[in-house]
């Protein structure tokens, strides 16, 4: 293997048993996990991982515990290679320049690739298969949950909250992993040059980052923050923002020293920054001998949120997507239908249009007689922003079944299943069977004349009384053209 040489270099221990989420990719300028040995020990809580590219990495995932963890990887299943270690161990390896390399033990935690996830022991079973005779060994097939180019919304569902702490166990310049809003991470440096990347709402103490002029990096401008002195050498700055709908506090925690803290707005010493603080306040710094206006927390580039109106889609059926920037198209750059296509799946993409500047909308009609999933996929630097950066990649999957099986109905007429004179004229009462067609809250039933909507087409929203009971009513209008169920 060709990272074999490399030792791990630093320590991950999740302290309590709720869930976590942290990220291992940097995108960003000067911060990088190349040539690093990185070992994660995770609890009894869902712990949730996202590891992005970075050359000759070795990540050791393999002491995750129990609970079925997540671990994000930014590539297609098809772009990794794997070794089987031992008789519940394998490892991955991507192929290419971002070789890194990932150490995971068989069991029901997931691995998500932009195309799908399979269990680490599905993955283990085709492996060892493989081993054995790779040329009867079938490749499990990804499906439900995917991954996309950091950053990545937390899962749904998952809260996270808890402690990480972070041990540097080399000599060497490390950066540390970025803990999401809820996760607070403690850190023990070395006597290297630790970058540490403190997320929006996220928490971290860095009071212990050893020797060396260490790197802290924080996303808002000196103003956003409130200074507190604690003793006579440590400084903890805090401020107030709103990620993915929830108020957090952000907070960080640092000794005065030679450390450099980044701001969006420039930078300064640890040392300076305490000096500085009035009135729970920091803004004088930017008047301190280390203040430099040019050195800033590097940021990725523009980002894009996905949502659809409907995301399980059944046969007749179509998706409003909205696509909403975080910021204005800059340069010559436009966000247009070309930037958005169809990766998986089958359907096509219509009434694109411009809401505003930052808002878009498309309608998205999947193919006929098609169980395949649909990723939609917008490509990193569909356009550029204000500071000249592309914007990050984008990817929604939308559950397609276009062949569900039609609904069993029972018209309230003669056993005849024709209707006469009589009949005609009266509302007619129809029973419309649910059961085993894959039909959920939500769905919509439409009564149909030889495949056809009526004038006015007959359609009924399926409830959980409906899904309960199995069977749903509808009502033919009296005088409605209808011959025959």
């Amino acid at each position: 293997m060709a990272t074999s040489s490399i030792t791990t270099s630093s320590y991950y221990y999740v302290l309590n048993e709720d869930a976590v989420f942290m990220d291992f990719a940097f995108p960003l300028e000067g911060l990088s996990f190349t040539e690093r040995g990185i070992r994660f020990n995770g609890n009894n809580g869902v712990d949730a991982i996202y590891l992005g590219a970075a050359t000759d990495m070795v990540f050791d995932f393999s002491n995750t515990q129990s609970q079925a963890d997540k671990l994000y990887l930014e590539g297609a299943l098809s772009d990794y290679t794997f070794t089987v270690d031992g008789f519940k161990t394998f490892s991955l390896q991507r192929s290419g320049d971002s070789n890194e390399t990932i150490l995971l033990t068989k069991g029901d935690d997931l691995l998500i690739f932009s195309d799908g996830s399979v269990t680490t022991e599905q993955f283990f079973t085709y492996a060892k298969a493989y081993e054995a005779d790779s040329s009867t060994a079938v490749a499990p097939t990804p499906t439900g949950e995917t991954s996309s180019a950091f950053p990545i919304a937390v899962p749904e569902g998952m809260t996270p909250n808890n402690q990480v702490y972070a041990y540097i166990t080399e000599e060497v310049d490390s950066t540390l992993g970025i803990a999401r809003p809820g996760v607070t991470m403690v850190v023990s440096g070395n006597n290297g040059v630790d970058s540490i990347y403190v997320s929006e709402g996220g928490t971290v103490d860095a009071k212990n980052t050893q020797g060396g002029a260490d790197l802290i990096y924080l996303t808002g401008e000196v103003a956003d923050y409130t200074a507190t002195k604690e003793g006579l050498k440590t400084v903890n700055l805090t401020r107030t923002v709103t990620v993915e709908g929830v108020e957090h506090t952000e907070s960080v925690y640092f000794n005065k020293g030679d450390d450099i803290v980044f701001f969006a707005n420039g930078s300064a010493t640890a040392s300076d920054i305490l000096d500085s603080i009035s009135d729970s306040a920091i803004t004088a710094v930017t008047s301190a001998d280390s203040w430099d206006s040019t050195k800033t927390t590097p940021f990725p580039g523009p980002s894009i949120t996905v949502t659809a109106s409907d995301t399980a889609l059944l046969a007749n059926e179509t998706s409003t997507l909205t696509f909403e920037l975080s910021e204005a198209p800059g340069g010559s750059t436009e966000f247009t239908l070309d930037d958005i296509s169809i990766t998986t799946g089958a359907g096509v993409l219509s009434d694109f249009t411009s809401v505003s500047s930052t808002k878009y909308t498309a309608l998205f009609t999947p193919s006929a007689d098609s169980t395949t999933d649909a990723e939609i996929s917008i490509a990193k630097g569909a356009f550029v922003g204000a500071d000249g950066k592309d914007s990050v990649e984008r990817k929604l999957t939308l559950d397609i079944d276009t062949t569900v099986p039609a609904a069993a109905v029972k018209p309230s007429i003669t056993g005849d299943a024709a209707i006469n004179a009589s009949e005609f004229g009266a509302a007619i009462s129809v029973t419309v069977t649910i059961t085993d067609t894959g039909a959920v809250v939500g769905d919509k039933v439409e009564l149909l004349l030889d495949g056809e909507s009526f004038a006015t087409a007959i359609t009924k929203t399926i409830t959980q009384t409906h899904v309960d009971a199995g069977t749903l009513t509808m009502v033919i209008p009296a005088g409605a053209w209808w011959r025959r169920i």
